[in-house]
């Protein structure tokens, strides 16, 4: 980047260039034209031609932008002797740019800019001191820039057909024909649908739809393109097949958005700088969207009966889901308390639960997480249920039913993946107030005591009051209440505590209306685990409270 000239910026990048660092030597290092002869005591440094490039020029008063072939010399002095004031060399290259024909434009003691006009455009002159001070120049530089458009590479057209996302293969989009030789497509994403907020000049737009990103990097030891050349030649290919520019013909940086209408449909063109600084890009990205409406792939029917937490199976609600994923675990809960977030608020329920875990078998079709909430959001909404929680959470949906069937409680968690995919995710169903189940042994949950007691924390209300309407439905309902530990601390003394728990159950349901005589207690400690102790998560499921139901058989 160039010194300040009357409060502008000289903005160096280029298409194609001469290393900055090439010896006086290099045929191409040498004095300009207009002004063949150095002040004396001054040799060649370094020297800098690019085929194109941008620059901010001003006049003294506003800046302007300016492109085209430009060339750089800088002097260093090598004779102590010689050494000029800044005006005596300013002053030197002035005259030597007028005498060549160019005007003056601009001059603040230090720096001085010319312009020529020429038969194919204007050709500036600049003088531009470098450090020393006003008695003082111990470096300088001359820049010659002929203003002109640059080279036009990059040809588009419009989109031939709809927008292919089946991922099979990375290649340039179809609307593309030709691109910048020194970069090569190193990478291709698709998603079949997505949603995104486009900067266009008049404010931000939401399209959806089809979408295809291609990535382009940097041929090693390739000649860089000028981020601002790039942005200029989309802005003409686009224009020229048919596009409408929506965002970047009037910027001066920033992506170029386009917008192209078809028998197809709506398109959206994006190219966006993806590497380097204001003077080299190092890659890009071409984005690609069709518009069009999520597919509905979730199907859903409505809950009958108490929900079933038997086995490892879709949710009693589920008739169809996305065919590139597979359930590959469940989480059975006769009863438990559930905690989530639903606009803002913490809420706990307490119920029969059940949840799936789904794991993505495709990758080539993983979808965005919106997509996939989006979907299931749709379906029960469509069912009835509504939705309780974020509506701007891509990652989460809690939805709620009031149904004949009890209150049920549809969770859905974005599970691994990130803003742009999902591997997995899971379904979550609560059944609260439910017909009771006819099962006859019921794992309970979320009974929660004190460490090491016999004390019921209050946030076991929820679950215990959930097992007190079984009683409440089924006045012959008797049976035991068994209490079950891990394996952790020695058995005889988790025997008693479990045993002691179970009665504090016992006494909780009692003061609440049920009969004493319709229930008894045991505690097991941690001689009936349900699965080894082996992990912590394995150990939380045995640390549980049983409901059996007397004279039952046939049931588990």
């Amino acid at each position: 980047m160039g010194r300040s000239i009357g409060g502008g910026l000289l903005l160096f990048a280029a298409i194609s260039i001469l290393p900055s660092g090439a010896a006086a030597a290099d045929a191409k290092c040498a004095n300009p034209e207009w002004a063949p002869t150095p002040l004396p005591g001054f040799a060649i440094r370094e020297c800098e031609d690019r085929a194109w490039d941008s620059m901010q020029v001003s006049d003294g008063e506003r800046d302007q932008a300016l492109g085209g072939h430009r060339r750089s010399v800088t002097y260093e002095l090598k004779d102590e002797s010689k050494n000029p004031s800044a005006e005596k060399a300013r002053l030197y290259y002035s005259q030597a740019a007028q005498k060549a024909g160019a005007k003056l434009v601009y001059h603040n003691g230090y720096d001085v800019v010319l312009r020529k006009a020429g038969p194919h455009g204007d050709v500036w002159y600049l003088y531009d001191h470098g450090n020393g001070n006003e008695s003082s120049t111990g470096s300088y530089t001359l820049t010659t820039l002929e203003v002109a458009p640059p080279p036009q590479e990059v040809e588009t057209r419009a989109m031939p057909g709809t927008l292919a996302v089946d991922g099979a293969k990375c290649a340039n989009p179809p609307w593309l024909v030709k691109q910048f030789a020194a970069y090569k497509l190193t990478a291709c994403d698709s998603k079949a649908w997505d949603d995104q907020r486009l900067p266009l000049t008049a404010g931000e737009h939401e399209v959806s739809g089809r979408r295809m990103v291609a990535h382009y990097e940097l041929a090693h030891g390739k000649p860089v393109v000028v981020p601002r050349a790039a942005h200029i030649e989309f802005v003409a290919a686009l224009k020229k097949s048919g596009a409408q520019i929506v965002r970047g013909e009037k910027e001066t940086g920033g992506a170029v958005v386009a917008s192209q209408t078809s028998a197809e449909g709506r398109f959206w063109y994006v190219w966006e700088q993806a590497g380097g600084n204001d003077e080299s890009m190092s890659g890009y990205r071409l984005t690609t969207w069709q518009e069009a409406p999520l597919a509905q792939e979730v199907v859903v029917k409505p809950v009958e009966g108490a929900l079933d937490t038997a086995g490892c199976k879709d949710p009693a609600w589920l008739v169809k889901q996305f065919p590139y994923f597979k359930r590959t675990r469940c989480t059975n809960r006769d009863f438990d308390a559930v905690e989530f977030e639903t606009s803002g608020q913490h809420a706990k329920m307490a119920g029969r639960v059940h949840e799936a875990v789904y794991q993505l078998t495709d990758p080539k079709r993983d979808p965005v997480p919106l997509a996939v909430k989006r979907n299931y959001v749709a379906a029960l909404e469509k069912l009835g249920a509504h939705l309780v929680s974020n509506p701007d959470d891509d990652n989460m949906a809690v939805l709620e039913q009031k149904t004949p069937q009890g209150d049920l409680w549809y969770l859905y968690r974005h599970g691994s993946g990130n803003d742009e995919s999902t591997t997995s995710y899971s379904l979550l169903t609560l059944q609260a107030g439910g017909p009771p189940p006819k099962t006859c042994k019921l794992e309970i949950y979320g009974v929660n005591f004190d460490f090491d007691k016999a004390t019921l924390k209050p946030d076991s209300e929820p679950v215990l009051k959930e097992v007190l309407a079984i009683f409440e439905a089924e006045p012959k309902y008797s049976g035991e209440i068994g209490g079950h530990t891990d394996n952790v601390g020695k058995h005889a003394y988790n025997v008693k505590l479990s045993g002691e728990r179970a009665a504090a159950v016992k006494a909780w349901l009692v003061a609440h209306g049920v009969q004493a005589g319709r229930l008894r207690t045991a505690g097991y400690g941690d001689s009936r685990p349900l699965v080894p102790n082996t992990t912590d998560e394995n150990r939380a499921k045995n640390r549980r409270v049983e409901l059996k139901r007397d004279h039952c058989t046939g049931g588990a």
